[in-house]
């Protein structure tokens, strides 16, 4: 949610004054940026990662699409002047939060599509034993393309998250 965020403390909200806005802004933008960056450093460190063999492949983009919509529902009814349309934003942040990790959509993030990476649903391949994992995974990685077959070794950031790290 951290363009949200930074619109927020440049434009400010007339209920809450600049001097406790801007600095929680601040944090909602920095400490999750910060705990994403630390478990990519403690993934790194341990050699947490996960070896993938490509099977389908996914382009997560749609799921831009969800996260940019989420993310202009606050902006629907801008004024935010009043108690009680404030509270009605902060009570829709929230359910947006939720969502989003209940849907494990809390890997979107501004700053890495910046930096190039991009997002797949990767579903490994098939193979004939029955105990062999099937579960989708998403991985972020600076490659444009994958391909069906490709063996991956990204970091591990949660069960169904793995990261390609540029070299």
């Amino acid at each position: 949610m951290s363009p949200l965020f930074v619109i927020w403390a440049f434009s400010g909200i007339p209920l809450v004054p600049d001097v406790y806005l801007v600095p929680t802004c601040t944090a909602l933008v920095l400490i999750p940026h910060w705990l994403f960056w630390i478990r990519q450093r403690k993934a790194r460190s341990t050699n947490d990662t996960k070896s993938v063999s490509v099977g389908d492949v996914e382009d997560s983009r749609p799921h831009i699409l969800v996260y940019l919509f989420a993310m202009l529902i606050p902006f629907y009814n801008p004024n935010i002047s009043e108690e009680r349309h404030f509270a009605a934003v902060i009570v829709a942040l929230l359910l947006i939060a939720v969502v989003f990790w209940r849907l494990n959509l809390y890997y979107m993030n501004i700053l890495l599509a910046l930096r190039g990476y991009h997002i797949y649903t990767v579903t490994p391949v098939p193979t004939d034993n029955p105990q062999d994992d099937r579960t989708s995974y998403i991985l972020i990685t600076p490659r444009a393309r994958l391909s069906r077959g490709a063996q991956l070794m990204p970091l591990r950031l949660s069960d169904t998250v793995l990261m390609e790290t540029k070299k």
